[in-house]
């Protein structure tokens, strides 16, 4: 999984906005807006209902993808898909309509307005490159007069002081929430204070004018402000968890954080239990296959020593449902708006991710171990240059701190990363890599290239071979010569193509897009969860089997929203709104990977026919006859 936008991006957005219909036409459009919000609100408050519909008496079921949407299709008009013993599936496709009336509602009140003779389009352009421009002028002055280190400090001073103003239960200190100059100016002195140095008045007079650039223009007014968000899912909208003017009390922020930690506590539990459960599969794998044993024992040593990073509130990969595996840090991370799901739903995903520290591809590369780090003298980075076009300024970095202990040095990157990071470091290597042709699980890997069985796309060496002499052509043709590192480079590895190609052949980064890592995530998560299918009683095996795969229930099921899709859709066609290429309704499909052939992973349904529904005791757990899903790879 990878990002997705986040739930609550336009109900942080639109309401900037909020006051700037006129009275007349405002009636009107507030009218059939807040009918239409209404009408979504009452699919939010209704419980789904939470029987496995695809199921009845019969002793032989014909089990394909679209069987198993009925329950999911039935409640698409509610906020929750399917409701579980111990979890639930949000109705994203839901949530996205009131991101899209929202959205249209904050366009209807801005087209064609204008303030002072310049229309608020531009007034809002206006502003944001105001706002850069100061800030590059606050930058270049921290860098003129020398006080990079002390800008650090300075920063980190502001960050505790918004953490302390979060439990005050305040809406933050940020310059936003000031509108004169003197407050600015009072609030720079209180953190050079907190932070214990003086940054001079040159700097304090710059981040006054960053300050007050930070007020957006006024665009006139209206009475009417927008109803409260029906999303009122901390999991969803992260605002619930740390702005009172969104949640609505200093109270309910506190009641949505400790339900958050509460969740959280819960996925580090499973992610354990997930993780025990692959290394039991490695160490069964090992036993039976005893000349693979020091290939698995490289995967074991990945497996095992994968940590939990529950920093998700400012990780710029949980803008929306996802879950992923960081190779630079050999960390997983769960985002919020899938810790509601039901535990099997879960471990699938996490299993899945997992399973990437030891995909084909990743296991093939070296896997360290790093300790005794030392800081680049100063503390910090040095100034790296802004790549723009429009600035030759400097930008301050912070301090970097080593969270991590392990990491995968994929395709050369990470070690590079590390070499700018860091002034020096003690590497470790714990693991040289499992090439592709000694993988002790090559002939599952092969099996899912088979059309019968998943049809994972692969890279061929021919494919690999023909975009090398490309590339070579290319730069030869462009005045390149064997002086040329990267020239030189391509020539051997065209060269060494035959060794290379036997190491890393199921890398995605190949041309040819190869599915084979995720085909393989999918496949362990899979054989896993059947595992742990069969140890269930007969009356939550079928449960179990049916939740493994719900969130591409979620994701790919045709969710007709029937009369409620009917008149948002008028309501968005009335008001002359188009559809966003960048709402969350128009990127929901690329959660299943089905937008192209380019991409890495096949399509939601065919991970479910063809991987899940395939495994023998999940078939069996689901009733289903020898005829459903695909070829199984052992």
């Amino acid at each position: 999984m990878r990002n997705f936008l986040l739930l609550s991006v336009f109900i942080v957005s639109y309401s900037t906005f909020a006051n700037n219909l006129d009275s007349e036409s405002g009636d009107q459009l507030m009218k059939q807006y807040e009918e239409v919000i209404n009408l979504l609100r009452s699919g939010f408050e209704q419980k789904s209902d939470c029987t496995i519909k695809h199921t009845g008496n019969e002793t032989v079921k014909k089990c394909t993808f679209k069987s198993f949407c009925k329950l999911f299709e039935e409640n698409s008009e509610k906020a929750y898909l399917y409701e579980g013993v111990d979890g639930r599936i949000p109705n994203y496709k839901l949530m996205s309509k009131e991101m899209e009336v929202n959205n249209c509602l904050m366009m209807a009140k801005t087209r064609n307005q204008n303030v002072a003779g310049v229309s608020v389009g531009n007034g809002l352009t206006d502003w944001n490159k105001n706002k850069i421009k100061t800030r590059q002028i606050l930058l270049r002055t921290v860098n003129q007069e020398g006080k990079a280190p002390d800008y650090l400090k300075f920063q980190q001073a502001m960050l505790e002081l918004e953490l302390e103003s979060l439990e005050e239960g305040q809406m933050g200190v940020g310059f936003n929430q000031m509108k004169k100059p003197e407050d600015i100016e009072a609030q720079f002195k209180k953190l050079e204070t907190m932070a214990g140095v003086k940054l001079g008045d040159k700097v304090k007079n710059a981040y006054v004018e960053a300050g007050l650039a930070e007020n957006m223009p006024s665009m006139g007014s209206s009475p009417y402000d927008l109803p409260v968000s029906v999303v009122s899912n901390p999991f969803l909208d992260l605002t619930l968890t740390n702005s009172v003017k969104s949640a609505g009390s200093k109270a309910k922020v506190l009641e949505n954080q400790a339900k958050l930690r509460k969740a959280t506590n819960r996925a580090k539990s499973i992610f354990k239990k997930s993780q025990r459960e692959i290394l039991v599969f490695l160490k069964s794998k090992k036993e039976k296959n005893p000349p693979s044993a020091d290939q698995i024992n490289q995967m074991i040593k990945r497996i095992e020593t994968i940590s939990y990073d529950p920093n998700v509130s400012n990780n710029a990969s949980c803008q929306g449902p996802n879950a992923f595996y960081n190779t630079d840090q050999h960390r997983f991370t769960l985002c919020p708006q899938i810790m509601e799901f039901p535990e099997a739903t879960l471990k699938a995903i996490i299993v899945h991710e997992l399973a990437h520290s030891i995909d084909p591809c990743i296991v093939s590369q070296p896997f360290y171990t790093i300790k005794n780090v030392k800081k680049h003298s100063g503390g910090q980075f040095d100034f790296l240059r802004a790549n723009t076009a429009e600035s030759e300024d400097y930008i301050p970095m912070k301090e970097v701190e080593l969270k991590h202990t392990h990491f995968v040095d994929y395709m050369d990157q990470s070690k590079a990363r590390l070499d700018i990071m860091y002034e020096s470091y003690d590497l470790t290597p714990l693991s040289k890599g499992v090439p592709l042709a000694k993988n002790p699980f090559s002939k599952s890997i092969s099996c899912l290239s088979d059309p019968d069985a998943l049809g994972a796309r692969s890279s061929s060496k021919e494919e690999v071979k023909a975009e090398l002499e490309k590339s070579l052509a290319r730069m030869k043709a462009q005045g390149a010569t064997d002086a040329d590192p990267q020239y030189v480079n391509l020539k051997k590895s065209l060269e060494k193509l035959d060794n290379l190609y036997a190491k890393i052949g199921a890398c995605s980064a190949l041309p040819g897009n190869s599915q084979l890592q995720e085909g393989f995530s999918d496949w362990l998560a899979a054989e896993i969860l059947g595992s742990q299918s069969e140890k269930l009683s007969p009356k939550n095996q079928q449960r179990h089997a049916f939740e493994t795969f719900g969130f591409f229930l979620g994701m790919d099921c045709s969710l007709d929203m029937g009369s409620t899709g009917d008149k948002v859709q008028k309501f968005l066609e009335d008001n002359e709104c188009v559809a966003d290429n960048s709402s969350l309704s128009s990127t929901l499909s690329t959660i299943s990977r089905s937008l192209s052939t380019e991409d890495v992973h096949n399509h939601g349904i065919d991970r479910v026919e063809k991987v899940f529904m395939s495994q023998p005791q999940l078939k069996k757990a689901l009733g289903c006859d020898s005829s459903a899903g695909g070829k199984y790879c052992e």
